[in-house]
């Protein structure tokens, strides 16, 4: 996908030397609000009696960028808007975790924020953990005004676009295109594989040119055509919690190519004997022998398809065995035109089909994998990612490992209602005996020092359990990218 047409973050990867390099610069990382500070006061003492203050900012917008960040703070400033606000919106502007409590003065935040990138001409993503979240955001930005001081004229709300479950995709196109978009992450994962998909398929430039000489635009298929600025809003919830979860993008495919393939496959299984050219191996599956390979491959001399792939045909002729082995009422039964296993059973992908072909009922398509994608890889490729949260502090370390967010923090921290207190087991309560037992004046405190030391150990086993599955998942995208597929 060009980027030029379609603005990303290549992916930076998960290599030993970004690893390196973050855990060199983790202590570091923690003072890092303090050079903001310091940047927000050399924007405050850079201000002269004489510098001009206009009321307005050009409707042609200014870029985020150098002299335009001291202009933009200065008018905020002279406007008597409170300095952590716009500290905070510095901080988010530079790609950092802030730390604001929920609430009125998080809402500030995010009416500065967009403001100040709205008039650089960016394009803002606004990202919260679920669809209502997303519609009750979207509701206050576009029914507040922005207001910054008493007495100063409020200013007109910037358009706010909303994608949700239910929006259809040529709302969605449009929604892309304001200024400021408030969707959850999910809607976000899987437009972008929507991209990814369509994109696929007119890859470079040069044909894409040649397609609008055409008269075709494969572009104009695309819903959020890039990744500018990514503002997470929740971002335990949505970086953390939420970051693991895969999403798939499939498609089905047509009934008759899967009937065709089956039927295929029960005429190769039949004309195989048992004990002879099959057995059923230690785990009850059916097993190809020697012999039984051999002659499949006589079988299929001449065929075209998955059936001149010796791993593929043998693969589909055992599941097919393994379908003409399975007793009608005993392992599936048929009710109403339709197969139905027992409860809690996960058939292998193609057994439903097989038994469809096998009973004599229309066969129906399968569903296709075009794409694959978790939140992890997905967020490190927006261009300026940022994030909110009322409480950095479990957080701050993984968020500056795997996605390069130093912590800032504007606001004590707010605990949140829906962590849990691990239980205390057998060992950690004799643990917990032995403490009172030898210093009786830590009895009173000892119960909490044992739950969080507890609470550590099991946060740090989560940290190191997400950032495996990011390498995992890495070494997955590696082999997609080799098959051919978007992601």
């Amino acid at each position: 996908m060009d980027r030029l047409e379609y603005p990303e973050r290549p992916d930076p990867g998960f290599r030993w030397k970004l690893r390196l390099e973050r855990s060199l610069l983790r202590l570091p990382m923690r003072w890092q609000h303090y050079r903001v500070r310091r940047e927000a006061l050399r924007i405050s003492r850079a201000a002269s009696p004489d510098t001009p203050t206009t009321g307005h900012i050009p409707e042609e917008g200014y870029d985020w960028t150098g002299k335009a960040v001291a202009r933009w703070y200065r008018q905020r400033q002279a406007d008597g808007s409170q300095d952590d606000l716009l500290i905070g919106t510095l901080a988010l502007a530079r790609g950092m975790l802030v730390q604001r409590s929920p609430g009125a003065s998080q809402q500030a935040l995010l009416n500065a924020i967009c403001e100040a990138l709205t008039l650089s001409g960016e394009r803002v993503h606004i990202v919260t953990a679920g669809d209502d979240a997303s519609q009750r955001l979207r509701a206050e930005l576009s029914a507040r005004q922005i207001a910054y001081g008493d007495g100063i004229p409020a200013r007109p709300v910037w358009p706010v676009g909303l994608v949700t479950a239910l929006t259809p995709v040529a709302e969605r196109r449009a929604a892309y295109l304001a200024p400021v978009t408030v969707l959850s992450a999910r809607e976000a994962l899987r437009d972008y594989l929507n991209d990814r998909v369509h994109a696929d398929g007119n890859r470079g430039e040069i044909g894409r040119r040649l397609g609008r000489l055409a008269g075709i635009d494969s572009m104009a298929r695309l819903r959020m055509r890039g990744l500018p600025t990514g503002i997470i809003v929740g971002a335990r919830e949505v970086l953390v919690e939420q970051a693991c979860e895969p999403l798939f993008l499939g498609e089905p495919s047509p009934a008759a190519q899967e009937k065709s393939w089956a039927d295929t496959a029960l005429v190769l299984a039949r004309q195989l004997e048992h004990g002879t050219d099959y057995c059923h191996s230690a785990g009850g599956a059916m097993e190809l022998t020697g012999a039984g390979r051999l002659r499949l491959e006589s079988l299929c001399a001449g065929s075209d398809g998955s059936w001149c792939n010796r791993v593929r045909r043998e693969a589909d002729v055992a599941l097919e065995l393994q379908a003409l082995a399975m007793g009608a009422g005993r392992q599936y039964r048929v009710a109403e035109g339709n197969i139905e296993l027992p409860r809690g059973t996960a058939p292998p992908e193609g057994l439903i089909q097989l038994l469809q072909c096998r009973e004599g009922l229309p066969v129906s398509g399968r569903t296709a994998v075009r794409a694959r994608l978790t939140a992890q890889r997905f967020f490190r490729r927006y261009q300026r990612l940022a994030a909110i949260d009322g409480d950095m502090g479990p957080i701050r370390d993984e968020l500056w490992r795997i996605y390069g967010l130093a912590g800032f923090p504007l606001d004590p921290p707010v605990a949140s209602t829906g962590t849990r207190l691990p239980g205390l087991s057998d060992r950690d309560q004799r643990i917990l005996a032995a403490i009172c037992a030898r210093v009786p004046t830590l009895a009173p405190h000892a119960r909490s020092l044992v739950t969080r030391w507890r609470q550590r150990q099991t946060r740090r086993r989560g940290e190191r359990l997400r950032a495996s599955m990011l390498r995992l998942d890495q070494q997955v995208g590696s082999l997609t990218a080799f098959s051919g597929r978007p992601e």
